[in-house]
């Protein structure tokens, strides 16, 4: 396994990914994270009609979260996260 840095750095080593690992998370996590401090102006997005306002404010029922959440498929991960249908 290689994992690079931010400046492009390669690392092989196990305790070099490690620390490359938890470097990165603990910046992530702190509040000073560039991440954090990122403004999303000027964005050319389409805006919500009313319909679609009033459908996004409504409440999750049960059941459907439940079904949505148990239909990914166990490798599958859905979004960013990384988390998989096996940890639901």
């Amino acid at each position: 396994m290689v994992l690079q840095d931010e400046h492009g750095a390669s690392f092989t080593k196990a305790e070099e990914i490690q620390q490359l690992a938890t470097d990165f998370y603990q910046a992530l996590f702190t509040s000073e994270s560039p991440l954090r401090n990122l403004t999303l102006y000027n964005l050319n997005t389409k805006k919500l009609s009313p319909v679609q306002r009033i459908n996004m404010d409504k409440a999750f029922l049960p059941l459907e979260l439940k079904n949505n959440v148990f239909s990914i498929k166990g490798t599958k991960a859905p979004g960013p996260d990384g988390m998989s249908g096996h940890f639901f």
